[in-house]
């Protein structure tokens, strides 16, 4: 039995979903709705598509929420990422108005979302801690000239300032089971062509204070399966990972975001140079 009667019986429950988060309906305009309707109908199916795209998008959750509601399910995962995106942009008013944060929150192409609420998860962690949190500091290459930004930079009551560049590679497992270690060398080969885009081989201008990559493991599947099977202990590669980091980088952090809990951060390691 279908939940939706046509597509604009869909947007039409996506848009009374949106009504009960005010913050995410600053973010999602007519014309995103109109742009989601358009590709509902460009579609094979507008159901199976919002139920088995290759992405995870905010598209996705806003029409499981609307199915949840429809079928009057006890509120899922889906109200819970939505009540989690809710309570990060309260916190972080600014970026409501911030159009490349919503163009990225929005976006419905690869892990745009998920890369998008692990940046958040993160952000609220330190601003809870007590930590003033800005977004997007620009800095520069100082031997090419370059222009970049960093994710975060955050500031503690002692005028101590650290910024984060926040990096989730995705590498699926294709076959379910694997090596415990299978995809250590695919996984450090992302990070460091990451990190080495970012900041480059040499000093940047710039950025005073300390300089951290931080990486969510979230999304290397066989990490998880490892994790859940082994109680697998990456101390090696990840030591590995922090000799290798550029001049300009001080240390690296390991962690997790699952936005399906409340909080969704989870700590792994933090290493920084000696």
């Amino acid at each position: 039995m279908k939940t939706f009667g046509d597509i604009q019986d869909c947007m039409t429950a996506i848009t009374s979903v949106l009504v009960s988060y005010p913050n995410i309906s600053v973010m999602v305009g007519n014309r995103d709705i109109n742009k989601w309707q358009q590709l509902l109908v460009a579609s094979s199916g507008f159901e199976g598509y919002l139920t088995s795209a290759p992405t995870f998008n905010l598209l996705n959750v806003l029409a499981s929420a609307a199915v949840e509601r429809r079928q009057n399910l006890m509120p899922g995962t889906s109200n819970t990422i939505l009540n989690n995106l809710e309570q990060w942009l309260r916190f972080f008013p600014q970026l409501l108005k911030d159009r490349p944060f919503k163009g990225k929150i929005k976006n419905l192409d690869k892990d745009n979302f998920l890369s998008t609420m692990s940046e958040l998860s993160l952000a609220a962690l330190l601003l809870n801690q007590g930590f003033k949190v800005k977004f997007e500091h620009k800095f520069r290459l100082v031997l090419d000239g370059g222009n970049r930004d960093v994710d975060l930079t955050i500031e503690d009551n002692n005028g101590i300032i650290v910024h984060i560049e926040v990096y989730g590679p995705t590498i699926a497992a294709e076959n379910g089971f694997l090596a415990p270690t299978e995809h250590h060398e695919p996984f450090q080969h992302k990070v460091d062509l990451k990190v080495k885009d970012k900041f480059g081989a040499g000093r940047v201008a710039g950025l005073n204070g300390k300089v951290l990559l931080a990486v969510d493991t979230t999304k290397v599947d066989a990490f998880s399966i490892a994790d859940r099977l082994f109680g697998a202990n990456r101390e090696k590669l990840y030591q590995q990972m922090a000799a290798n980091l550029p001049v300009a980088v001080d240390g690296i952090l390991f962690f997790q975001t699952h936005v399906t809990l409340n909080p969704g951060f989870i700590f792994e390691k933090l290493i920084l140079k000696a």
